[in-house]
């Protein structure tokens, strides 16, 4: 698809988008735009790095203030895929924000389609979902507000959000996936499996249990320390590329 050719499907639903933005622009009111910005800003790849840096701390630390801590901070790296990947195809279709003349938060640098914030917070309520956490039920009202947000505060259009739905839901799906995968790899060292055939001749049970009991644990370790750094990349990379396209507008 060329370039042109993604322009026009855009400009087919545009007429679409500008009159849901006009009826949401007669919804603001100073309570609710304050509410908003609070949401929308919960959902940058900032936010996500200092919760998940708060929880991965407490893990350390065997500190739970959550129910299955461990397995929420690891939905995290669903809505990591998510923002990742809508980066790339916003640079991919090359959309324009809306008019910057009606936004109530300063625009960011990046393309509008599709929304990031949207994927993201899909995705993490998609995975949790997926692994039956108990807070999911609490993330989808967040997720909901999330992507009511960003159309009323006039950064996106209402389809950039919709084409951030289904992008959410594709990565939730494959997060839950690795997820599931990471928490499973580990298992594979069940006394009776061929990995551990050759120790089974002088291993007692108890002994071979604690082996894969630690092995376990490290695995589940490794993958916690994985989406830490995974995070802490993608927030750098986003910087880097936020500076970059702001002295690049300065330039010209």
């Amino acid at each position: 698809m060329t370039k042109t050719r993604r322009h026009r499907v855009f400009d087919r639903v545009k007429p679409l988008d500008e009159r849901i933005l006009i009826a949401l622009r007669k919804l603001r009111n100073p309570g609710l735009t304050v509410l908003l910005k609070a949401v929308t800003h919960s959902g940058t790849g900032t936010a996500y790095l200092v919760f998940a840096a708060v929880l991965l701390t407490l893990n350390f630390f065997q500190i739970e203030l959550l129910t299955e801590q461990r397995l929420f901070v690891r939905c995290m790296a669903s809505a990591l895929i998510a923002w990742f990947v809508s980066r790339t195809i916003k640079n991919f279709f090359g959309r324009e924000r809306p008019p910057s003349n009606h936004a109530l938060v300063a625009l960011p640098s990046c393309r509008s389609f599709p929304s990031g914030h949207t994927a993201s917070a899909v995705a993490f309520l998609v995975t949790l979902a997926i692994s039956h956490h108990p807070y999911a039920r609490y993330v989808l009202v967040w997720t909901i507000l999330i992507s009511f947000s960003r159309p009323y505060l006039g950064v996106h259009f209402p389809s950039d959000v919709l084409g951030g739905v289904f992008l959410g839901m594709a990565c939730g799906v494959i997060g839950a996936i690795g997820i599931w995968s990471g928490q499973n790899l580990f298992s594979l060292c069940r006394p009776n499996t061929l990995l551990l055939a050759p120790f089974s001749l002088w291993a007692s049970t108890s002994a071979r249990s604690i082996m894969v009991m630690r092995t376990q644990q490290n695995g589940l370790r490794c993958l916690d320390s994985f989406i830490f750094f995974v995070l802490f990349i993608q927030l750098f990379g986003s910087w880097v590329v936020h500076l970059r396209i702001k002295n690049d507008l300065k330039v010209i």
